[in-house]
C-alpha cells in the first residue's frame, strides 16, 4: 500500500498503539509527464488493496464525461496487477506502478492500458518511484533504490542505504532525496528515523544525510530549489508535520502545520490533509508556496469518512481526495472545485483508493 500512517500501520503497529516525484524529459515519448498541463481528459486511480488479498486494482476516470471505470488493469490484461499498490506515476509514455508485497513494478503503455513489462524486485518491498534524465528511481523497504533504464526496464544499478526503511524520494539538480522514516527492532517495537539520505546520481552513492524531521514520509520539489517534506511524527506525542529544505544552503524550516498528506499545484500553493490520531478531527489547508500562510480550504470532512489520497488537476485545479472508508471494501473518489467549496463528482472505486495520475 502506499501510505504507513494509514493502513499497514495499523497492522505494525497494532500493539505500539501507516501523492509526486519530479521527473524531465521522457523516455522516448516525452508528450506526458508528471504534473503535464497538457492533460487529455483521463485520470488513473491507484486502489491498493488489501494486503495479503492479491487485489490491488487501477480504476480509470473521465473528467469530461464524469464516467469512472473500475478494474481497468484487469479488464486489459487478463490479470491483477498483484498484493498491495502502493505508487502510480507517469513518465514519458508509460505508466508505472509500484507492487509493494508483490516486489515488482508493473510498466503499462499509458494509452492501451496494456503491460508492457514487469520489473522483478524480489525480496525488496519496493515503496515509490522517481525519474530523472531517462531512469527510474525506486525505494525500498529493504533500505536500497534501484535504479532502473526507462528504456529497456532493465536494473542497471542499485544503491544501498543506512537507517530506516526508504519511503518517497525526489531527484534535484542530479541529486536524490530518499526519506528514511522507521524500522522495528526484534520485539516489534516502533523506532523512527529523522533524514532525507542524499545520493550523488552521477556516482549513484550515498553523498549525506539531512536531517528533516521524524519520520519523514511524502517528499515534493515546490520550485526555487526547495523540497517539502512531510514527518509523521510517531502517532502519539510528536505530532505530525511539514518542513522545508532549501537544497542549496541545506537550511530547513519546520512549519507548524499537522499533515496526513498534500497536493502541490504549479509551485504556487499546496492542499494540506491532516487527521488528528487523538481528537479523530479531519482539518484542510491551503499553503501558499511563497508565503507559507495558510487559509481554511474546505469542508470535506462533511462527506469523508477516510480521507487517503489528494491530487489536484494540473490543467483545472480541482482536487480529487478519495475516500478509503473501513480500508477492506470499495472506496470513492470526490472531486472538488479549487476553492473547495463545490463537490463536483463522486464515484465508487476499489479498495484503498490512494494515488491518483493525471495523463
Amino acid at each position: 500500500m502506499r501510505r504507513i500512517s494509514f493502513k499497514l500501520f495499523s497492522v505494525l503497529a497494532l500493539s505500539a498503539m501507516t501523492m509526486f516525484s519530479c521527473g524531465e524529459n521522457g523516455d522516448g515519448n516525452d508528450d506526458v509527464t508528471p504534473n503535464s498541463s497538457s492533460s487529455v481528459g483521463r485520470v488513473y486511480i491507484l486502489n491498493e488493496g488489501v494486503w495479503g488479498g492479491n487485489d490491488a486494482e487501477l480504476s480509470r476516470y473521465s473528467p469530461e464525461e464524469k464516467t469512472i471505470t473500475n478494474d481497468y488493469f484487469s479488464n486489459k490484461n487478463g490479470r491483477g496487477l498483484g498484493d498491495v499498490g502502493n505508487d502510480i506515476e507517469v513518465y514519458g509514455g508509460k505508466v508505472y506502478v509500484i507492487m509493494n508485497t508483490s516486489n515488482t513494478l508493473e510498466v503499462i503503455d499509458k494509452n492501451t492500458g496494456m503491460s508492457v513489462k514487469q520489473v522483478l524486485l524480489t525480496g525488496k518491498q519496493p515503496r515509490e518511484v522517481a525519474f530523472y534524465e531517462g531512469y527510474a528511481y525506486v525505494s525500498c523497504y529493504d533500505k536500497s533504490v534501484v535504479k532502473i533504464d526507462t528504456a529497456t526496464l532493465n536494473i542497471v544499478a542499485e544503491c544501498q542505504i543506512e537507517g530506516g526503511k526508504c519511503e518517497d524520494l525526489c531527484a534535484i539538480d542530479g541529486y536524490l532525496y530518499v526519506a528514511n522514516a522507521w524500522s522495528q527492532t526484534g520485539t516489534g517495537s516502533m523506532i523512527y528515523d529523522s533524514v532525507l539520505t542524499v545520493i550523488n546520481l552521477s556516482t549513484f552513492q550515498v553523498e549525506k544525510t539531512i536531517t528533516i524531521g521524524l519520520n519523514p514520509k511524502t517528499v515534493v520539489p515546490i520550485g526555487e530549489g526547495r523540497i517539502m517534506v512531510s514527518c509523521n511524527g510517531n502517532y502519539a506525542n510528536i505530532p505530525s508535520s511539514l518542513s522545508i529544505l532549501d537544497v542549496a544552503t541545506e537550511q530547513v524550516e519546520k512549519l507548524d502545520i499537522e499533515v496526513s498528506n498534500f497536493a502541490v499545484y504549479n509551485n504556487e500553493y499546496a492542499i494540506v490533509y491532516s487527521y488528528s490520531w487523538t481528537s479523530g478531527q479531519q482539518v484542510y489547508t491551503k499553503l501558499n508556496l511563497s508565503t507559507f500562510v495558510t487559509t481554511p480550504w474546505s469542508s470535506a470532512d462533511q462527506v469523508l469518512v477516510s480521507p487517503y489520497g489528494i491530487a489536484i488537476d494540473p490543467k483545472t485545479q480541482n482536487v480529487y481526495i478519495t475516500d478509503a472508508q473501513n480500508y477492506q471494501t470499495n472506496g470513492e473518489v470526490y472531486v472538488f472545485d479549487a476553492k473547495g467549496v463545490a463537490m463536483l463528482d463522486k464515484h465508487e472505486c476499489g479498495i484503498g483508493p490512494s494515488k491518483i495520475v493525471f495523463l
